[in-house]
């Protein structure tokens, strides 16, 4: 580890280093990192900003086709019915998903899960 005596007195040789105080170069490295990590993090939100919103559009498409149906009543029941059943299968599935998660190490407790599933 050099000394910080050491380390000043290259900083001062150095003319590419010395033309800039030491907080200078230090608010330079923290803005570079913030941009970075602004920027990874703009990457990340994007595309789940645009699947919520393409969520939202889809949902205004199947209830303006919903509406549009010559036989409306039959078409909200089927629907109705169908949302109903997927919703009670995929509850049951993301239940399963968050113990496999935590529960699971390794082959014979994945296989006591899996049975937990086909059961229930």
């Amino acid at each position: 580890a050099m000394s910080p005596q050491v380390f000043d007195d290259t900083v001062r040789n150095d003319p590419e280093v010395s033309s800039r105080t030491a907080s200078h170069r230090f608010q330079e490295l923290k803005n570079k990192l913030f941009v970075n990590h602004y920027f990874l993090l703009t990457k990340f939100l994007v595309p789940i900003a645009f699947t919520d919103v393409a969520v939202d559009i889809a949902e205004q498409f199947l209830n303006r086709s919903i509406a549009q149906a010559a036989d409306v009543v039959e078409t909200l029941a089927s629907f109705g019915l169908a949302y109903v059943l997927v919703k009670f299968f995929v509850g049951v599935l993301g239940e399963v998903r968050q113990a496999g998660l935590v529960l699971v190490h390794d082959r014979p407790s994945y296989y006591k899960i899996l049975i937990c599933t086909l059961v229930g």
